[in-house]
């Protein structure tokens, strides 16, 4: 449910009217109501949608969640209800959506004609559908044309000449927001990020650079999928596979899955062009989901035990402001989707590392080296020697 023109029905208090007065074309005008886009307005309107969520619990109308003026109201099956549905008739319900309107006419709340829609399983809400029985989330069809035609708007106009800081703006937050959907899509925003750094005021314009059209093109492939959605199911419970990773500058990156080891050092020359530890930290873990790919796995959600917080938190972000971190992660991605693989990271103080005197060149037995068959990629194999 909406709220029709819900920052207008909120008037001004008449000491402040002064403060609001527009001037156009040489003409001066007096809002009478809270401006859309004035910074007090959201807290106004927070208030009275904070008051109308309290008045629905009050009715016993809940769960109810709220963004500005759009309400997503749900229900629970009950057996004495007196409402049905037409998706779920066996079902039975407290309260249906005239009830709702019939409860709340006496507030004057002006909910929008055209907008929201009766119960369902499958609805709208911030700009994204959601779909309560297969537990996924996706891009409306109507929006994904949207931003899809307006990325290639945008990157035309990259190629003909230099664009406005607010263009690139208007393009990353679009990207930003679709990312909720396109997880992967993460990954391909810092380039973005840091060309808006680039600009030093509004109306300087700026060519944008090569990995920025890179990433926007990998966008615009994105975009013509159809079928895309994401899925909100949690992750089962991690499989009993015990799997350390860590890495030091000084040797270099040492892994172990359920007893048995791999180490590759790092050549001389490695730590330059954005190679620091924080990338060598990365790509074990990278060369970790490599290894475990390799020996078979499939269809397993993993626990990864690391020493690195920055490292945890990049791939759990999907992102990293370091570029050599993000075409990790990209790579690492990769590998997920082809062995349908999933991992969460758990922090351990590099002491309790299993791992850490393997990335020191501490080597246990040879009888217990792990055989994979993994390679790294070329990006990465000509600054290791796998011992």
């Amino acid at each position: 449910m909406d709220v029709e023109g819900a920052y207008r029905t909120i008037p001004v208090k008449p000491d402040h009217k002064r403060y609001i007065i527009v001037r156009f074309h040489d003409e001066y005008y007096m809002d009478h109501d809270v401006p859309f886009g004035a910074g007090s307005a959201h807290g106004l309107q927070g208030e009275v949608g904070d008051a109308t969520v309290d008045i629905f619990y009050s009715l016993r109308i809940h769960p109810v969640i709220k963004w500005v003026d759009d309400f997503n109201i749900f229900r629970f099956p009950s057996l004495a209800g007196p409402y049905t549905s037409t998706e779920f008739p066996s079902l039975r319900y407290e309260y249906d959506l005239p009830l709702i309107k019939f409860l709340t006419a006496p507030l004057g709340i002006p909910w929008h004609r055209e907008k929201g829609q009766d119960f369902s399983s499958q609805f709208p809400y911030l700009g994204f559908q959601w779909d309560l029985t297969h537990k996924t989330v996706s891009i409306p069809e109507k929006k994904r044309i949207k931003h899809h035609f307006r990325l290639i708007n945008f990157i035309a106009k990259c190629q003909l000449h230099q664009v406005l800081r607010k263009d690139v703006e208007t393009i990353n937050g679009s990207l930003a927001h679709l990312s909720f959907v396109h997880l992967r899509g993460r990954s391909r925003l810092p380039s973005l990020f840091q060309w808006l750094t680039t600009f030093p005021n509004e109306f300087t314009p700026r060519w944008p650079p090569p990995s920025v059209m890179t990433d926007l093109n990998w966008w615009l492939n994105k975009l013509t999928e159809t079928t895309a959605c994401r899925s909100l199911t949690l992750p089962v419970t991690p499989a009993n596979i015990d799997i350390w990773v860590d890495a030091s500058t000084s040797w270099g990156i040492g892994i172990l899955i359920d007893g048995r080891w791999d180490a590759w050092k790092v050549v001389e020359g490695w730590e330059a062009e954005g190679r620091n530890i924080m990338w060598l930290e990365a790509i074990a873990v990278e060369f970790v989901i490599g290894t475990i790919a390799a020996l078979g796995h499939r269809d397993l959600h993993l626990l990864l035990r690391s020493d690195n917080t920055g490292v945890i938190g990049s791939f759990h972000k999907g992102r990293s402001r370091n570029f050599q971190v993000n075409f990790s992660i990209r790579r690492t991605e990769l590998v997920l989707d082809a062995s349908k693989l999933s991992f969460v990271s758990s922090y351990v103080q590099s002491a309790d590392n299993l791992a850490d005197p393997i990335s020191r060149g501490i080597l246990p037995s040879l009888e217990l080296q792990i055989v994979s068959g993994f390679s790294p990629s070329l990006d990465v194999s000509q600054y290791f020697t796998h011992v």
